[in-house]
């Protein structure tokens, strides 16, 4: 699985890369309540996941290198470990799902937000944020696609919307190679050039624009 690979490959690099995974982890974590029983959505390396109280954590990452590196900075007090995807785990009960800058990865996101509210319980939480249309506007590459924020609010509308805002976040590289290599360092190496002109000769600064999209709901 490409994907799979993809954040393989980071993992060693992940932490010292992922400066927009921790700014918005802090804004998401400011907006989620207190709750006992937690899932962390593509959990990665653990960074964000180490500053969520709980009384019991579920930690889900696709990627057996980033758990490892999870269980490292997490050990295992009322942790479990989860290598799977999005739609495969299930039979929790769950007071808040968590998800930081990860659900942009799921291939079917109805369906992944179907599984979370199975996972729920009555009035369980949803907190998640993930890049929107905007980001990467600037740039001369094809990446992956992004959903607007309307898909998203048509997406939640079985859930109900306690929180929904977007903002942009920029960081500017020396050169358009430092920000790609900003990108594959934290696993999301989705990109092609369209220029059809060598990237590594490009030495003007490059500025990095993400169009980060917040929001709390509730089962």
């Amino acid at each position: 699985m490409k994907i799979k690979d993809c954040f393989n490959k980071a993992a060693s690099k992940y932490d010292t890369h992922c400066q927009l995974q921790l700014t918005t982890g802090e804004k998401l974590l400011s907006l989620t309540p207190p709750a006992d029983n937690i899932i962390d959505l593509g959990c990665g390396t653990g960074i964000t996941t180490t500053k969520l109280k709980y009384q019991q954590l579920y930690a889900l990452d696709i990627s057996e290198k980033l758990l490892a590196q999870a269980k490292l900075k997490l050990g295992n007090k009322n942790i479990i470990y989860l290598e799977q995807s999005f739609d495969d785990f299930s039979g929790l009960e769950l007071d808040l799902a968590f998800a930081n800058m990860s659900l942009q990865w799921s291939a079917d996101l109805k369906s992944t937000l179907s599984n979370i509210k199975a996972n729920l319980r009555p009035r369980g939480t949803l907190a998640f944020s993930l890049p929107l249309t905007g980001t990467f506007a600037d740039l001369n590459i094809s990446t992956m696609s992004f959903l607007s924020f309307a898909q998203v609010e048509q997406l939640l509308s079985e859930w109900q919307i306690i929180y929904a805002k977007t903002e942009t976040i920029s960081y500017l590289f020396p050169s358009l190679i430092e920000a790609l290599r900003s990108i594959k360092y934290v696993g999301a190496n989705y990109y092609k050039n369209k220029t059809g002109k060598r990237i590594s000769r490009d030495k003007s600064p490059c500025l990095l624009k993400y169009n980060i999209g917040y929001f709390m709901v509730k089962s």
